[in-house]
């Protein structure tokens, strides 16, 4: 838009997103372009693979929730997140069944005769909603926590569908604060023009 001269209306844009994993201060930053409140929907993301189809998608309260561990390290700390902020993803699907694999997560469904058991290389842990809505909120005590995104947690229902919490890959991606970032990702990044000059191309990333 900018190189054909023309202005995005940005206030009006919303997003829906598959298989990427932004990370929380891209979403704060394009949310605040927008000038859109952090309790308003914004950026719902969508969790799956091309095998397995969706597995799991974004509530407005799992992204407020992960708005509030993000911006309060103490209370992530108390719920157990001190490395890193994972992904809240609702589970939908009513025809497969997953498990932690220490590869990735492991996906079985019963569609059909045979069963189709799928392993993809993200690291997952499972939680209850109604669990983790309610040590969210006692953990949030005395703490100084935006009230908007707190008010959505509060209000949501406890009978919303238990959370996949997707924290990275386990192939050789990289995670840092954060960020996951791949081999793809790593080489467009060398790769650019502006950074040529100082990049020789040639990295070993761990």
């Amino acid at each position: 838009a900018k190189y054909l001269g023309y202005d995005l209306p940005v206030h009006k844009l919303r997003y829906i997103v598959t298989g990427e994993s932004f990370p929380e201060n891209f979403r704060i930053n394009l949310q605040n372009q927008a000038q859109v409140s952090p309790e308003k929907p914004f950026l719902y993301s969508f969790y799956g693979s091309a095998d397995t189809g969706i597995l799991g998608t974004e509530s407005l309260a799992s992204i407020c929730l992960r708005k509030i561990l993000y911006q309060n390290p103490v209370v992530a700390s108390r719920l157990g997140f001190n490395n890193s902020i994972p992904d809240f993803f609702h589970f939908t699907p009513k025809d497969a069944f997953l498990e932690t694999h220490e590869k990735g997560i492991l996906v079985t469904e019963w569609q059909e005769t045979p069963l189709f058991r799928y392993l993809l290389a993200d690291k997952v842990s499972f939680y209850s909603w109604q669990d983790l809505k309610q040590k969210l909120i006692s953990a949030s005590a005395n703490e100084n926590i935006c009230p908007q995104l707190l008010d959505v947690i509060n209000n949501s229902s406890d009978y919303f569908p238990d959370i996949i919490a997707l924290t990275g890959r386990t192939d050789t991606t990289i995670i840092l604060l954060g960020g996951n970032f791949s081999q793809y990702l790593l080489e467009e990044i060398i790769k650019h023009e502006d950074l040529q000059h100082i990049l020789t191309g040639i990295y070993y990333a761990q």
